[in-house]
């Protein structure tokens, strides 16, 4: 039998035992089995499930993320010995020997998931907080364990598991998409293949935990009014959203590809791509981003799962636009200073304390670390923790692309060195500006 045990920095819980087909809801909030006293960790943070012998870990939309062995993961195979670190809060795995009730440990490396699919990067950014939660009345719910039937299990369990729901919503329609085919699970909920007024789309189901209060919901409901509509051959178009029972939910056109992230492991050597493939999807994107400037529509979350590539037109599509913030300031705020809603190592330095306005060439510097990592195979700034990382983000200047990538044109690696400036002011002034700067590399390649 398997136990989760305490460690040094959890000394209050008692060893938990984990039976077969059980899933166990671990955080602090009061309908967890494994409850922590940690106010670092989110009331539902994570969930085991013991399954053919194994013990599945899935991570469950929690603010400062999960961690086995240090590493940060969405969802992987815990083993004996591995090491579960919730909040402050650190948890370990091991296995009762049945002949003699002791405790074993052996040490495993991280069984770590398959490389993101362009379909898990959709809509893959929501950050969860706690605050004034949503009525709990849905009228019924899919029960897993028997498809297309319906269960009267408590509505906060039905929140809590969601993600575990999915294949019940299979040959079924939600929000007027006929539901073909799951595609994956992803952090913050699930991804469907369907069919809508005659057109593939893709239909994401966002978790309810993740929007049980008024501002998440605002938020969410404010991009999809802000986004709807929006057209561009390179970003991915949102079709129709809202929220169903509590259940947020995106429609999009469905993009056979592959993202950014997937590239680097599928072309790159040591996790570095072509240059010249580089700068096509950097000349892609910077469209895109002038686009949204035009509409005064800032990304915010611009990163390698959110750039997918197209196999059918070829192109390179920015994906994501659930992020986005409308730039009118006759509206309230819905970011407040210092909030960071996209991944630290690819945030601008506005957002995490440089005291400079946040506003398109926000956008750019994020277009400019990702343009790093896909050459590199490395962030611009690296460290052991967030605040070290941001330290480096606010005060030192990323080393130059050509020590890790020698063919990259001088003109090229300026270029990127010009959007990863410090100040919002030193860099291209519009995406426009970028754009032709981009086309100018690919004219002086030739």
């Amino acid at each position: 039998m398997f136990l989760l045990m305490n460690t040094a920095k959890s000394p209050e819980m008692e060893p938990r035992p984990l039976s077969a087909g059980e899933l166990i809801l671990i955080g602090r909030g009061e309908h967890c089995d494994v409850r922590l006293n940690d106010p670092t960790a989110s009331r539902v943070h994570c969930r085991l499930l013991v399954r053919d012998g194994k013990v599945f870990l899935t991570d469950a939309g929690a603010r400062w993320g999960t961690f086995v062995n240090g590493v940060r993961v969405n969802e992987c195979e815990l083993k004996p010995g591995d090491e579960l670190t919730v909040g402050e809060s650190v948890l370990k795995l091991s296995v009762e020997s049945e002949s003699h009730g002791t405790t074993l440990a052996r040490h495993s490396e991280l069984n770590r998931p398959p490389g993101l699919t362009i379909a898990r990067s959709v809509f893959s950014s929501v950050e969860s907080i706690d605050e004034k939660p949503c009525p709990l009345n849905f009228p019924v719910f899919p029960d897993r364990s028997s498809p297309n039937k319906f269960s009267s299990r408590p509505p906060e369990k039905l929140i809590a598991d969601f993600p575990l729901q999915a294949a019940d919503y299979v040959s079924s329609n939600f929000a007027g998409v006929d539901i073909e085919e799951l595609i994956c699970h992803t952090p913050k909920g699930l991804l469907f293949r369907g069919s809508w007024n005659g057109q593939i789309v893709a239909l994401k189901l966002l978790e309810p935990q993740l929007f049980r209060n008024d501002k998440n919901r605002t938020r969410f409901l404010r991009a999809v009014e802000t986004t709807q509509g929006m057209s561009h051959p390179h970003l991915v178009k949102l079709i129709d959203g809202g929220i169903v029972d509590c259940v947020p939910y995106a429609i999009t056109e469905f993009i056979e590809g592959e993202s950014a992230a997937e590239m680097i492991h599928r072309i790159g050597v040591a996790g570095m791509l072509d240059w010249r493939t580089t700068l096509r999807i950097a000349i892609d994107i910077a469209s895109a981003l002038e686009y949204l400037e035009s509409q005064n529509v800032l990304h915010r979350n611009v990163t390698p799962q959110h750039i997918l590539y197209s196999t059918q037109d070829k192109r390179a599509k920015l994906s994501d636009l659930l992020i986005v913030k409308a730039l009118d300031e006759t509206q309230p705020a819905h970011t407040q200073p210092g909030e960071v809603l996209g991944e630290i190592a690819y945030a601008s330095p506005e957002p995490l304390g440089s005291g400079q306005p946040i506003d398109h060439r926000s956008d750019i510097y994020q277009l400019g670390a990702n343009l790093y990592a896909l050459l590199t195979g490395r962030h611009p700034f690296e460290g052991a923790n967030i605040p070290k990382i941001i330290d480096q983000v606010l005060n030192n200047q990323p080393v130059p692309p050509t020590r890790y990538h020698l063919s990259i044109p001088a003109l090229f690696e300026g270029t990127i060195s010009t959007m990863l400036a410090k100040r919002p002011q030193d860099r291209f002034d519009s995406a426009r500006t970028l754009g032709e700067a981009l086309v100018r590399v690919q004219n002086y390649a030739r």
